[in-house]
């Protein structure tokens, strides 16, 4: 880079970084730096939805986190996948558009993040979300934005999952994002048109002429550099070539590990654990990498005895022809996301609010512990059920003061009874929605867990041995009005000067359902709390 100082230098190209390199660039007499470790997003294999499964896993695009071991899950180690390219996670996920509850983010506020209410919040969301057209199953988006959303277009096993669903006491619901969330419907994805609708697809690719923006993918941030209590300074390195980027703001949007990581190495943190690895320490903050959080999911699969499934469909006489609606109308295998259908439901722990989120998708199969992928040699369909609200909390340290090297990270799943007691009763409430009538003469057999899993005690030690991550890693830079939170209501980096954090670390308590939309929400507001401080 011939360029050497930025007004704002944005770290981290995923959803938030795409966002807020959108709107800070607007104003053309302020530059703008945007730094993304992974390579460019425009890629075929990212766009077409049904890669998904392939690329989260996979080393290309992805940082391939895993977590310690597991105390409560009897010492296994659970992958952690991150998109590690321009648009970040949204280039690499399964698409599912969760706004969350209104009494998530009123709970953000009673917990000391004064207006980040629901009321507050709510108008951000309409601002980078694009009108929906109708499709029958809901009513559009109101939003005037970039990001474009499509609701899933209904289907036979869908359908029937959503009437197992009423029978079981979960009422069917066409819009789970404007207001209510409890029921069972089709979900709405960040897809437009069969493509993969991805941060960088959205905000970041049409301004990517702006004169005042700067995009440099493939550029691994070491630390941030200071002078005194003043943020001054990004060192990174793009393809072996070391920079020093002078700045006059810094905002971190490298996400719930990366974000806490960065800071740990520049010397904010626990000093005490800093200076043992022998990092300089700025400003003893200890909550930097705390109050880690993440959705744990378990899944129920069923043998069916009739047709229809992606196992069907992968067939190598239906390959062409699914290739071929997809080419010609976006459609079929390769326009799917990684879930189709949702079930918001409560648990005798929250009855009168959903506290428990489930996704079906007419597959069955199972990701082992290596990331390895195995499709069931019967046809199947499975559901996936997961505590939206976990009382378990972890911990994020850097290990050393070496950016390549992954942190330690400690989920501590199910370390709580609420933990536990939500997921048994989630399980036990898909054993319910299978043995409806509407499955009746359409599922031959449980795969798994299987019909000898009943008890309790059963049922949560095959949750602990094949649960695996929601991939919702939040609040490890908790926002709150407290000494000891991290960051303040306005987003600033607390102790120090010129510092924004502006990504799912902020979060104080995971959202109802995927983080996504959330994440994307902090960074509108942010971009419009940076904005007014530069005034």
């Amino acid at each position: 880079m011939k360029k050497t100082r930025w007004d704002i230098v944005i770290v981290g190209g995923g959803a938030a970084g795409c966002l807020l390199a959108n709107r800070l660039s607007r104003d053309s007499g302020r530059s703008v730096l945007l730094l993304e470790a992974g390579p460019d997003g425009d890629k075929l294999l990212i766009k077409v939805p049904a890669g998904w499964a392939e690329i989260a896993y996979g080393r290309t695009y992805n940082w391939d986190f895993a977590t310690e071991q597991e105390p409560a899950l009897g010492g296994r180690s659970i992958l952690w996948p991150r998109g590690k390219v321009l648009g970040g996670s949204t280039a690499t996920n399964g698409m599912v558009y969760v706004r969350g509850q209104p009494q998530d983010f009123d709970a953000w506020a009673d917990a000391g993040a004064e207006g980040w209410d629901w009321q507050s919040v709510r108008p951000f969301y309409d601002m980078f979300e694009a009108p929906e057209e109708s499709t029958g199953n809901s009513p559009a988006n109101s939003g005037g934005g970039e990001l474009r959303l499509t609701t899933r277009q209904s289907s036979p096993w869908g359908d029937r999952f959503i009437a197992a669903c009423e029978q079981a006491g979960i009422p069917p619901r066409s819009n789970y994002n404007q207001g209510e969330q409890g029921g069972a419907g089709y979900y709405q994805h960040t897809l437009y048109q069969g493509v993969r609708e991805s941060a960088y697809r959205a905000f970041l690719q049409p301004i990517l002429k702006r004169k005042n923006l700067w995009v440099s993918p493939s550029t691994l941030v070491d630390a941030i550099e200071f002078q005194g209590a003043r943020a001054v300074a990004v060192r990174a390195v793009t393809r072996g070539q070391a920079h020093r980027l002078e700045a006059g703001t810094i905002v971190l949007a490298g996400g719930a590990i990366g974000s806490p990581a960065i800071l740990q190495r520049s010397g904010i943190g626990n000093a005490e654990y800093l200076a043992d690895l022998g990092i300089d320490v700025v400003r003893d903050i200890p909550g930097v990498g705390q109050n880690l959080q993440d959705h744990y999911g378990a899944m129920m699969s069923m043998a069916v005895s009739t047709g229809g499934t992606v196992k069907a469909s992968m067939r190598p006489d239906r390959l062409f022809g699914e290739l071929w609606r997809y080419l010609r109308r976006r459609e079929g295998l390769l326009a799917m996301p990684s879930a189709d259908v949702f079930a918001f439901h409560g648990s005798p722990d929250s009855a009168s609010r959903p506290d428990t989120q489930v996704h079906f998708t007419p597959a069955s199969g199972y990701r082992d512990d290596s990331g390895k992928t195995h499709i069931d040699s019967l046809e199947g369909i499975t559901a996936i059920t997961y505590p939206m609200r976990p009382t378990s909390r972890g911990v994020l340290q850097v290990r050393s003061k070496d950016p390549a090297e992954a942190p330690s990270i400690r989920a501590n799943y199910l370390s709580t009874v609420h933990d536990q007691r939500v997921m048994i009763e989630g399980i036990k409430t898909l054993r319910r929605i299978f043995q409806a009538p509407a499955f009746e003469g359409e599922t031959a057999a449980e795969i798994r867990p299987g019909a000898d899993c009943l008890s309790d005690q059963d049922i949560l030690a095959y949750a602990r041995a094949n649960g695996t991550t929601g991939y919702h890693p939040v609040g490890t830079c908790r926002m709150g009005g407290d000494a000891e939170s991290v960051v303040d209501t306005s987003l600033k980096l607390r102790h120090v000067e010129n510092i924004y954090v502006a990504d799912a670390s902020i979060m104080p308590m995971l959202v109802s359902g995927n983080t996504m939309a959330a994440t994307y929400m902090i960074a509108e507001r942010a971009s419009a709390f940076i904005a007014r401080d530069l005034a």
